[in-house]
């Protein structure tokens, strides 16, 4: 599984664990509604300055966001 893939993933899946919908997370990460629905689609690739929207909502460092996505990689190799 190629790793945007995987970032989808996770990305998804940590956001609904949250308990938020695209538009409420995307105003939380300080990111335009619409870009996000392209990002968590695989349509966009966010910036540096978003991701670290992204992490701050997710209340993750960077380092526990992306070594959610390597364990997905894990996961999908079983």
């Amino acid at each position: 599984m190629k790793r945007i893939d995987r970032f989808r993933i996770v990305l998804k899946q940590l956001r609904k664990e949250k308990g938020f919908t695209q538009e409420k997370f995307a105003e939380k990460s300080s990111i335009d509604s619409k870009y996000y629905w392209r990002i968590e689609k695989g349509l966009s690739i966010p910036t540096i300055n978003k991701m670290d929207g992204i992490y701050d909502a997710l209340n993750l460092t960077s380092e526990e966001f992306w070594r959610e996505v390597e364990n997905c990689k894990k996961i999908n190799k079983k």
